[in-house]
């Protein structure tokens, strides 16, 4: 009887137990900053060559990496290449107001 009896019954639907995962870029960045700044105090060889790679393709100078002097040594850059183009700008411009002065009513 046991086999007529499981023959017309339906298998259960399987269940899945799926748990989504969180992932936070943000935090695991913070945390691999630390850890290696932790790994720099304690003058690791390998940490000071890692930071030096690290600086080098990043662009900027010293081993440590500081974001905050190298964006405030870029910010002074873009301000004094500014100032020479517009002190430039300024002398081409009294040039060309006194050669026209002093040229044209010759002409």
């Amino acid at each position: 009887m046991a086999i007529g009896r499981n023959m017309f019954r339906l298998p259960k639907t399987k269940r899945h137990e799926y748990k989504p995962r969180f992932w936070d870029p943000k935090k695991e960045e913070l945390e691999k900053r630390i850890s290696r700044h932790d790994r720099l105090r304690g003058n690791d060889p390998e940490a000071i060559k890692e930071g030096i790679s690290n600086a080098f393709r990043r662009g900027g100078r010293g081993g440590g990496g500081d974001y905050f002097a190298a964006a405030k040594m870029r910010q002074e850059q873009t301000r004094r290449s500014n100032i020479i183009i517009l002190s430039i700008i300024i002398a081409l411009v009294a040039l060309c107001y006194i050669m026209l002065t002093v040229y044209l009513p010759t002409l």
